[in-house]
């Protein structure tokens, strides 16, 4: 039997409903906490993992700059070292290509010096030669020349002189110089007989010479000469059939 002040709410009382309502609440209640617990350890939870994470980076930053600087200071050691290596050996090489240098150019001066000296040596010989040449030409031809003409003008012993030298340049008489031309054989007597060995060249024959050889050519281009009162017979016949290219003191000249 319930009292008049009680209420029913189907089939249970207020009060019974309150309680469950309560109940309930309270469960809700302890769900929201746990929920709330649980969100909260993974937050905190994420958040340690990322602090570790992060911590780990940085440890790793921290070892890959101190390798890296290790690496840069060896590496900074092995340049100095390649680099003071190779700066003494460019300068040995350097040295030694100085030396080396220095050796050849001494041993290049020396070789230089000495042919040079022989060089001179053999200039001046062969200048010696050509002048102990032209003097031993110039006094044949002084001697020929006085022998053959001793008593003749300083034009005439000119043009003996041009005579001789003008076979020098004919293709007729195989002769280079003035001594060939003069002991050819047969040529001129006073070499037959021995004159031209005595005879002494006087001024006016050293005149007529200096001439000569100063290329003055009286004679015209003349190969033969001849004094017409002592050359006669078959001798005088001869050069008569010669042109005549001068008439000076007791000689004709004949090309």
């Amino acid at each position: 039997m319930l009292s008049q002040n009680t209420e029913v709410t189907h089939g249970r009382t207020k009060k019974e409903t309150v309680v469950i309502q309560r109940r309930i609440i309270l469960v809700l209640l302890t769900l929201l906490t746990i929920t709330t617990f649980i969100v909260v350890g993974k937050i905190a939870f994420d958040i340690s993992r990322e602090k570790q994470a992060e911590d780990i980076v940085i440890l790793a930053k921290n070892e890959a700059n101190k390798i890296l600087a290790e690496a840069e200071n060896d590496a900074s050691i092995v340049v100095y070292t390649t680099t003071k290596n190779a700066n003494q050996q460019a300068e040995s090489i350097t040295e030694s290509a100085e030396t080396k240098a220095d050796t050849i150019t001494k041993t290049a001066e020396t070789k230089a010096e000495t042919i040079t000296k022989t060089a001179e040596a053999k200039a001046n010989k062969i200048v010696d030669n050509a002048i102990d040449t032209q003097i031993d030409e110039i006094e044949t031809l002084l001697a020929i020349t006085e022998a053959e003409a001793s008593n003749q003008s300083v034009k005439g012993k000119a043009a003996v002189a041009a005579t001789i030298k003008n076979r020098i340049d004919s293709d007729q008489f195989k002769a280079d110089s003035i001594k060939e031309v003069v002991y050819s054989p047969g040529q001129f007597d006073p070499v037959s007989s021995g004159k031209i060995n005595n005879v002494v060249a006087t001024a006016s024959t050293v005149e007529g010479v200096k001439l000569c050889l100063q290329g003055k050519d009286y004679s015209n281009g003349a190969l033969y000469f001849y004094n017409p009162t002592i050359s006669r017979g078959s001798n005088g016949r001869w050069f008569n059939t010669l042109e005549t290219t001068a008439v000076i003191g007791d000689h004709v000249f004949k090309k």
